[in-house]
């Protein structure tokens, strides 16, 4: 039986407002998932859009959108099974008291 092992990219760290990361990978081109962690003060919300990309240059496609909102915490997430192998992160937007947030990557490899 073949071990399998999960990868964990942070994509974006501590971010507190819009912003675009670099392109992260390349990747092995399997199943991935992406979940954003919110953390601030009161009320909170915030929407995050992943990017892929064949290539690390050009946007390829809107993968998929983590819209969270909650009070002091909150996380959120999707599971993609695309061949994209490059992706960002784009925080839209983000509200609330010393709001922050992470989004990362995880893959099987």
């Amino acid at each position: 039986m073949q071990s399998l092992s999960v990868r964990k990219a942070v994509m974006l760290a501590a971010a507190t407002g819009a912003t675009t990361t670099a392109w992260f990978g390349p990747t092995v081109g399997g199943p991935k998932t992406f979940q954003a962690n919110l953390a601030g003060t009161g009320a909170i919300d915030a929407v995050v859009e992943i990017h892929g990309s064949l290539d690390g240059s050009n946007l390829g496609a809107i993968v998929g959108t983590i819209s969270i909102a909650g009070t002091t915490t909150v996380s959120g997430g999707f599971a993609l099974n695309e061949p994209w192998l490059y992706f960002r992160a784009k925080l839209v937007s983000i509200n609330g008291t010393s709001a922050s947030i992470g989004v990362f990557c995880g893959e099987t490899v």
